[in-house]
């Protein structure tokens, strides 16, 4: 460590003289010891030795470079007379007797007087000085004077900060308040200081005597005498250091009590609640508690409560509590009091409703809950709507102008005023809202009238409603009607004779009655139309220009105001009624030729019956339906591969924008053929599945034609065959005529006919002879055979488009004589 240097004449002299400080040194110490309090006294104590007394001594700090106390040491004339002795060591031995020495003395410590500390010595005579001693730290316990030191550290540094003077803690076991005959123990705990070792003080009421010198102190089998206050203080082993002395313990000594015993709540309870027992030592602690139950069987707590949680009827009957010390078992107290728990039944509310659970809605429902037995003299109440409680705390729930939204199941439940006791929560009753009755008004015979027409008025109220005794009150506008030559009240309905521009207005009721529902709600208004003249119907037919035989033609008579009306129709003259109808249509079927002539219509409705004017004439032309004509092409007879189109011809109508629609019918079903609707429906590559008749029928202006007469095509699974036929059927000689007959078997309707030679035999295939003309009677003639016709002949048919070919026929030789001519013939 670093020494600080002494003063400025110290510097001289040891740069003069530095020879005389090589063998001297100084001792420090400290007294009583190098850690202490504050406030605790201490003495620095520094000897030199040597046979020289005119010292100086002093004292520095390394922490503050400023600081050197300076203490001269006294002089002890006269010298002994010896020899000269030398300035410096070694010495004789009798020097032993000089060794100077200075003490300083720092009293009531501080924390700031903690540090380090050093002393020198000076000759005040020779030229000289020693070392500094070795340097000593002296611990101040306490606070420094720039910081707030405790138990917890505010320091600049953690060196600076250190304890004060520690206070002993006291604590008593089991507690201050004890009862005769248990065992105490008092412990006196001293934290911090420094001070590893104490010795302990027992003080009792201030006496300046102590009763133990241990940390724990212990009195057992505690009497009245052993109340009093205890303090404690400890002394180190060892040294010199004390702490202050503790706090005051009151011990508290009495008689063994009673305990009292409670329940809560108080009972009666009802089944399924929880009860508490409360068994209770006054001024004392460190009890442990028995509870003996009805059946005296005990149970130890540890608290002094006990809880059942959820109690049973079993559960019911006397219980008392005693209890005794944790720490000295063998302490009891007397038994509490006994107390009764009585256990009843929870109750289970009861809703009534009145007027009733099915309300309309601006009416006043008043719900009141009941609870009956279970030993409460005052219950506060809970509402709960759908579940949901309600800002409601009384018996009576009252809803004013009840509305839909009021509709639900209510229930309530009971809690004990001042008590923790409740009820079970009461079955639901269902409140139903409903609207006031709908009311409804009717027109007869309808809302736009003509005047002089009769309308009556009806009021009619929802069907569950009908069968109440309702009065009606009838409104035109604000103003009540009531009976007079004009208008006729009855009941429900309202009849306004001989309608005038007058009664154009809005009219509406309402019904009354003496029981719940009292009214209804106010019906819609209906507004009443009064036109002035007479209305012409028009008469239109569904049809233009002729009708044709067979088909059906719909007749309507137009009207702006179409209620309540009944429709007469006319034909030839308008004083024969033809028919009655309940609309405005009307339709003949299956027209015939008679049916034609001109048509009228007019309308009629209400009691008296009121006519409209007769329409405007309507001719109605009928002619004759024509039936098509299907022809087929190439024929009825057809082979599986070919093409057939059939054509569906209507004779004599001059009109040409028809359309068709063909059916075919297979083992009795008829069915649409969807992909043929022109005039021509053609079947490519037909098959036999496709064989059936075969119907057509026309339609213009959504009229139809009569369904022509069936077709019944024919498809065979087969491929058509041919046969050759040779007339005459002889060897020929030059110049003889010869013919070649073709027919296809089964089939002879547009068939052409191609005749072919057989080519040699290292060649494939059939020639087409070159004078063969291709005809559609399968005949072919040579009128004059020379030898180059000899050969073997065949021939093939074929029809439609695209061509269809029949197999090639069976072969025939010709052979012609005239020359000696070889052939190679296949026969």
């Amino acid at each position: 460590m670093e020494l600080i240097s002494l003063p400025l004449v110290l510097l001289l002299i040891s740069s003069i003289h530095s020879q005389y400080t090589a063998d001297i040194k100084p001792i420090l110490t400290v007294h009583p010891q190098t850690s202490v309090f504050t406030g605790d006294t201490v003495t620095l104590t520094c000897v030199v030795h040597s046979w020289y007394t005119g010292w100086e001594f002093v004292f520095s700090r390394p922490e503050y470079p400023s600081y050197h106390e300076y203490l001269p040491y006294p002089v002890f004339p006269p010298y002994p007379a010896f020899p000269p002795f030398p300035a410096f060591p070694p010495y004789p031995a009798y020097h032993a007797y000089y060794e100077p020495t200075v003490t300083k003395t720092i009293l009531s410590l501080q924390v700031s007087d903690g540090g380090q500390y050093l002393c020198g010595v000076i000759s005040r005579n020779l030229p000289f000085y020693t070392q500094y001693s070795e340097p000593v730290i002296v611990t101040v316990h306490g606070k420094y004077f720039y910081s707030l030191c405790s138990d917890t550290l505010f320091c600049k540094t953690v060196n600076e900060c250190q304890l004060n003077r520690p206070k002993p803690q006291l604590s008593v076991r089991p507690g201050e308040h004890v009862v005769i005959g248990d065992t105490v123990t008092l412990t006196c705990d001293i934290n911090g200081g420094g001070v590893s070792s104490w010795q302990y003080s027992w003080y009792k009421d201030s006496q300046s005597s102590t009763v133990s010198k241990l940390q724990n102190y212990t009195i057992r089998s505690v009497i009245e005498s052993d109340a009093g206050k205890y303090t404690c203080r400890g002394t180190e082993i060892r040294g010199s250091r004390y702490s202050h002395i503790s706090n005051e313990v009151t011990l508290t000594v009495s008689d063994i009590p009673r305990p009292t015993l409670n329940v809560q709540p108080q009972t009666p309870v009802f089944i399924g609640d929880k009860v508490t027992l409360i068994c209770k030592v006054c001024q004392s602690t460190g009890w442990e508690f028995i509870f003996i139950n009805p059946s005296n069987t005990e149970s130890t707590e540890t608290t002094g409560t006990k809880t059942i949680r959820s109690v049973r009827v079993s559960d019911g009957g006397e219980y008392k509590c005693r209890a005794r010390r944790r720490e000295n078992p063998h302490v009891y107290t007397q038994y509490s009091q006994p107390i009764t728990v009585t256990i009843h039944e929870r109750p289970t509310p009861q809703v009534s409703v009145w007027p009733a659970d099915h309300v309309f809605r601006g009416e006043t429902v008043n719900l009141t809950c009941v609870i009956n037995g279970g030993g409460v003299s005052s219950w506060q109440y809970s509402w709960y709507k759908d579940s949901i409680i309600q800002q409601n705390k009384l018996q009576y729930y009252t809803i004013r102008s009840v509305t839909e939204s009021d509709a639900g199941k209510y229930t309530c439940r009971g809690k004990e005023i001042r008590g923790s006791r409740y009820s079970h929560i009461s079955n639901a009753v269902t409140l139903r809202v409903s609207a006031l009755p709908k009311i409804t008004v009717r027109v007869t015979p309808d809302r736009s009238v003509f005047t002089g027409e009769t309308v009556t008025l009806k009021c009619e109220i929802e069907d569950q409603y009908r069968s109440l005794n309702w009065r009606y009150l009838w409104y035109k506008d604000t103003t009540e009607v009531f009976n007079s030559g004009h208008y006729t009240v009855k009941r429900d309905s309202l009849t306004i004779n001989g309608v005038t521009q007058s009664d154009k207005d809005r009219f509406w009721c309402r019904g009354e009655r003496d029981g719940r529902p009292q009214t209804s709600q106010p019906s819609t208004s209906v507004y009443l139309t009064v036109k002035g003249s007479k209305p012409k119907p028009k008469l239109t037919s569904d049809t233009e220009g002729s009708v044709l035989t067979g088909n059906t033609v719909t007749l309507k008579c137009h009207i702006d105001q179409s209620n309540a009306w009944t429709f007469y129709w006319y034909k030839h003259t308008q004083n024969f009624e033809r028919t009655t109808t309940e609309t405005n249509s009307y339709t003949i079927h299956s027209v015939r030729v008679s049916d034609g002539g001109q048509y009228w219509c007019r309308a009629g409705r209400g009691k008296p019956d009121y006519y409209t004017d007769y329409s405007d004439g309507l001719w109605i032309n009928v002619k004759e339906s024509p039936k098509p004509v299907v022809s087929v092409d190439p024929d009825t007879q057809l082979f599986r591969g070919e093409t057939v189109t059939l054509r569906c011809d209507i004779q004599d109508t001059g009109d040409t924008e028809w359309t068709y629609s063909w059916t075919v019918e297979k083992r009795n079903n008829r069915n649409m053929i969807t992909q043929c609707n022109t005039q021509e429906c053609k079947i490519n590559n037909i098959q036999p599945y496709n064989s059936g008749k075969y119907t057509c029928r026309g339609k213009i202006r959504e009229q139809n034609t009569e369904i022509s007469d069936a077709v019944t095509l024919t498809v065979s699974s087969d491929k058509p065959q041919t046969v050759l036929r040779v007339s005459p059927d002889r060897w020929l000689t030059e110049g003889d005529s010869v013919t070649l007959m073709c027919e296809v078997k089964n089939s002879s309707t547009g068939w052409t006919f191609s005749w072919f030679t057989e080519q040699s035999p290292s060649s494939d295939g059939y020639q087409l002879l070159s004078d063969s003309i291709r005809g559609s009677k399968g005949i072919y003639t040579v009128s004059s055979v020379t030898g180059k016709h000899t050969g073997v002949y065949m021939c093939r048919a074929e029809r439609g488009d695209p061509v269809y070919h029949t197999e090639y026929s069976n072969t025939k030789p010709l052979f012609v004589t005239g020359e000696f001519i070889t052939h190679n013939c296949k026969i």
